[in-house]
């Protein structure tokens, strides 16, 4: 009897040291919207644009977004817009539900469905409003899609 306590307080003693040397692994994970922010932070340069699937020319379009973990939003600025289109010149992005795929843009609160990898960046959105850089609405309402692939 003594043997069989002695083997069932050495499986007790090993049992607590393995579960407290375990790793529990949540303690370094980063939260949903940080690693969105390591993906999406960066310069993207626009290979693909269309506008209600009809090809758009948007030569050298340029979008960089910044941002840090623990960020609650991104900044993001734009180069070589054309003369007419839906994106202002700069702004800012917050993350919505669910912050894997959306993003809405600050003033105008237009919602940005998006999906990311370490090389592609793709952004589709309906834009109803006021061309920026002096176009007309007309012009630039309706279902958008940047596809841009990754500069730095």
């Amino acid at each position: 009897m003594k043997h069989v306590n002695r083997i069932l307080s050495l499986l007790a003693l090993s049992a607590m040291v393995f579960l407290t040397g375990c790793d529990k692994g949540d303690d370094n994970k980063k939260s949903e919207n940080d690693q969105q922010i390591e993906k999406l932070v960066g310069t993207w340069t626009a290979q693909e644009v269309t506008l209600d699937t009809d090809p758009q020319e948007y030569p050298g379009f340029t979008i960089t977004i910044s941002g840090s973990a623990g960020d609650d939003q991104l900044s993001y600025t734009t180069s070589n817009r054309p003369a007419n289109g839906p994106w202002p010149a700069s702004g800012n992005l917050s993350f919505g539900s669910p912050a894997t795929n959306k993003l809405i843009r600050s003033g105008d609160n237009l919602d940005i469905n998006y999906q990311v990898s370490d090389a592609q960046l793709t952004m589709s959105f309906n834009y109803e409003g006021d061309g920026f850089a002096g176009g007309r609405t007309a012009e630039v309402a309706g279902d958008w899609v940047f596809t841009f692939t990754k500069s730095n």
